[in-house]
């Protein structure tokens, strides 16, 4: 399938941003029964007796989810901005920075409080590029987007790569001020094309340890950068990244993991996205999206048309005591090879297709789940058509006593 404009914004299901830049999203209403109430019906008590397993048809157990935090402004009510893919950090001086996919170059925004107001400030990027990740690297920032590339012009032959999502690369820039239009390009990373994943989504994560002494005494201390991604295909990958992390470490295609895979997801198979992976007491969590996050072009009369609830987007963990595999949810599956995945935030209430996650540990609230949505009108029993699409959102994220992690009041 070819897409009709000159970049592939942001992950594989990114195709639709550019219509949504410019319509107001139509949705058909939904098929009867998949809409209204949370996520399968009771109240739920977050201990190891709930029934929160991920079954890959939408079902997400008993839980029954909180709605995100209320925020002051126009983040998550505005009609005009899209606040897609969102990562957040906040800087030393204490601003927040909320950076999204939105259009060509990107939006940020920012605030003192996570309850707002947030400001626009303006496009992120001068260049194209999309799903912004945002790291802390040293005294500097890093991020991590999407861009469309030629694989061709290194000497990749196959048809298929000059398709939507399969053109996809990723790219790295550095910025000491996160401000908007302060990145600066560190260069694309050269990840080995191949149809078992799409170059999306990335997100870093930094393992810090120490070296023994032969005498054994405390060696130096060292760090190693693993970069998470992979949308839909076969699921999720790692490659080790260079120090600084701004190119692959040398050898890093052969010593590639994959960390996730699910052939039980809603067709087309294999659709999950959007990694972050948290070290939290000796765990490594891997959040994901799992399902589908957006509209697509109705092939009988080209409108954008939602899924159904239970196609929808949601957000589902799994944790290894290794951050590059062994990963198993809460009933012990295996991720890579039981389809494993225990679900943390899905659709409920007026709360559509959450996803596109990440985790902050922020001295005002604490741990924190932040997302996207899109809003879903009950009394029309379709997803609110008077916006653009998609709205910014966070929860409390608690973990309970098996360091298994659920939303506060759920």
């Amino acid at each position: 399938m070819k897409t009709a404009w000159p970049l592939l914004w942001s992950r594989r299901k990114k195709w639709v941003i550019a219509s949504l830049a410019s319509l107001c999203i139509i949705a058909l209403i939904l098929e009867g029964g998949n809409s209204g109430g949370g996520g399968g019906g009771g109240a739920g008590n977050n201990d190891e007796d709930d029934d929160d397993g991920y079954t890959g048809d939408g079902y997400a157990g008993s839980l029954r989810w909180p709605n995100p935090e209320s925020i002051k402004g126009v983040i998550p009510n505005n009609a005009i901005y899209v606040t897609l893919d969102p990562t957040l950090v906040r800087r030393d001086d204490g601003k927040l920075f909320l950076l999204t996919t939105r259009a060509q170059h990107g939006s940020t925004w920012t605030a003192d409080s996570l309850y707002g107001p947030w400001e626009y400030q303006g496009d992120t990027l001068d260049e194209q590029g999309g799903a912004p990740s945002v790291h802390r690297v040293g005294n500097t920032w890093a991020m991590f987007h999407n861009q469309h590339f030629d694989y061709s012009t290194v000497g990749v032959s196959h048809p298929e790569s000059s398709s939507p999502f399969h053109d996809a690369s990723i790219v790295v820039q550095t910025s000491d001020t996160l401000e908007p239009k302060s990145w600066v390009r560190q260069g694309r990373l050269n990840i080995t094309w191949a149809m078992k994943y799409n170059v999306l989504d990335a997100a870093l994560l930094t393992v810090n340890s120490t070296t023994a002494a032969r005498d054994g005494t405390t060696g130096q201390r060292q760090q190693q950068h693993l970069l998470t991604f992979g949308s839909y295909q076969e699921g999720l990958f790692q490659v080790p990244l260079a120090n600084p992390p701004f190119k692959l470490a040398d050898n890093a295609m052969s010593l590639m993991t994959h960390l996730e895979r699910n052939t039980t997801a809603v067709q087309p198979r294999d659709q999950t996205e959007a990694a972050y992976i948290f070290a939290r007491k000796g765990w490594y969590y891997l959040f994901y999206s799992s399902g589908r996050c957006c509209p697509e072009h109705s092939p009988q009369t080209g409108q954008l048309q939602w899924m159904r609830y239970d196609q929808a987007y949601r957000v589902v963990v799994c944790r290894s005591r290794r951050p590059g595999g062994g990963y198993v949810d809460r009933e012990g599956r295996d991720c890579l090879t039981e389809n494993g995945g225990t679900v943390v935030l899905a659709s409920h209430d007026e709360i559509f297709a959450p996803g596109g996650q990440g985790v902050l540990d922020d001295p005002e609230a604490g741990l924190i789940l932040y997302y996207h949505y899109a809003r879903y009108d009950m009394a029309r029993d379709k997803v609110d058509d008077t916006r653009k699409g998609f709205l910014f959102g966070w929860n409390k994220l608690r973990f309970d006593r098996d360091e298994w992690p659920y939303i506060d009041g759920a």
